[in-house]
């Protein structure tokens, strides 16, 4: 979770951590997506507001039992005037397909403090840079502040496009011999269901 003073890069300002306690009003808290790094703390006594894409709002709500009056589902792919009442300004955010999980979004922040860029865990995908905001700020070089994931930014980290995966994935279930787990002799295939990037390969299956 994202959260800062007026998202103005003030000196309180930190990526996927959750306050607790008096703080939370202080802040405004932004949902990149719901694995458990992100949501340290999160809980169904948070008091906060949680803006965040429309399945990570559902999701939220289900899971961590916050209170839906809390919860602000933003569309993913516009922009979102919001008001911020310390430093009584507004600002915008957009957010962008992190294609990471099912939800994961990215946030572009735009307001009197500049543009700042949070990416949250994401996979890289060239189509993400023709959004017109976000080509508009990056050709003109004006991203003032990015928080970037760089968890796998090394040389020697080289995966796969996600399509090709899933299609090694298909190809490799093909070709299980038939077992005989189930009476009409038909393949059996597991799938652990919990993580959320499961998600995504049991719906392609």
């Amino acid at each position: 979770m994202f959260h800062g003073n007026s998202c103005a890069g003030a000196s309180s300002a930190d990526p996927d951590k959750t306050t607790v306690g008096d703080n939370v009003q202080k802040y405004l808290h932004f949902l990149s997506h719901l694995h458990a790094d992100h949501t340290v703390n999160l809980k169904s006594t948070f008091t906060g507001y949680i803006y965040t894409s429309p399945f990570n709002g559902w999701l939220v709500k289900r899971w961590f039992k916050i209170k839906p009056e809390l919860v602000v589902s933003l569309s993913v792919g516009a922009s979102h005037v919001l008001y911020e009442e310390s430093s009584q300004s507004h600002f915008s955010v957009t957010l962008l397909d992190a294609n990471h999980c099912p939800g994961s979004v990215m946030f572009l922040f735009q307001g009197k403090f500049g543009n700042i860029f949070y990416t949250g865990d994401f996979r890289y995908n060239p189509d993400v840079l023709e959004h017109p905001i976000l080509k508009s700020v990056i050709d003109n070089e004006c991203v003032n502040r990015l928080y970037l994931d760089n968890t796998f930014a090394a040389e020697h980290c080289k995966f796969p496009p996600r399509e090709k995966v899933l299609q090694d994935i298909i190809s490799l279930i093909r070709y299980i011999p038939r077992q005989t787990l189930v009476k009409k002799h038909t393949k059996c295939v597991l799938v652990h269901p919990l993580s959320l990037n499961k998600v995504v390969l049991i719906r392609d299956l």
